[in-house]
């Protein structure tokens, strides 16, 4: 699927109109309303996009749409976050057929920050009974993954990964420049409060 018409907001009401514009409004439940308000509050800015619907007899049954997969990739290097989001949603009309939507690429953000973040939020008011996260971390530096579990909540987990550059397991090249990979994944049950990730980044001491 493709993503297109990306709009930021710093307001409230201006992501409010934009909801109206594209027919969205009556979706804007007060749990969603709430949790929104509260990252605009928190002086985050909020990414609204379109997405481009399946091939479907009938897409005006399929109207709430809950994220089954939260996949990214991010990429922290001295303070500052690239943040490559690919999440794929899944929508059921009344009659129980459904359809997945799976984006052709992603968004990319990038921003300053003294931790890896990620948002969760959002993952309490999904339709879905859970959302399966599967987020990449490359760093400069292999991590402690006993350090990064500890601040993660109890479904998710640190892993080492399979990926390998060359002959070296657990690295990728991004831009020319070798990173280490951690990844951290598990499921996590929706209709229950999730605070975002905020990960301070251990890493490995070195080996006597």
């Amino acid at each position: 699927m493709e993503l297109f018409n990306i709009s930021m907001f710093w307001d409230f009401e201006e992501l409010l109109h934009w909801e109206e514009r594209h027919g969205f409004a009556e979706e804007m439940t007060p749990e969603i309303r709430s949790i929104l308000e509260e990252y605009l509050n928190k002086d985050y800015v909020i990414i609204g996009t379109l997405i481009q619907y399946p091939k479907t007899g009938n897409p005006a049954a399929f109207k709430a749409h809950g994220i089954v997969l939260q996949r990214a990739v991010i990429v922290y290097d001295e303070g500052r976050e690239n943040l490559f989001l690919r999440s794929y949603a899944h929508s059921v009309d009344d009659s129980g057929n459904s359809v997945n939507f799976v984006p052709r690429g992603g968004i990319e953000m990038s921003f300053a920050s003294d931790v890896v973040w990620y948002p969760l939020m959002l993952t309490e008011i999904i339709n879905e009974p859970a959302a399966h996260v599967v987020l990449d971390i490359l760093t400069t530096e292999p991590t402690d993954l006993q350090q990064i579990g500890r601040q993660l909540p109890g479904p998710l987990e640190a892993v080492e990964v399979e990926s390998k550059l060359g002959e070296v397991p657990g690295q990728m090249e991004y831009q020319g420049k070798n990173y280490h990979v951690t990844r951290i994944t598990g499921q996590l049950p929706s209709k229950q409060r999730w605070d975002d990730l905020r990960i301070e980044v251990y890493y490995e001491r070195p080996r006597q």
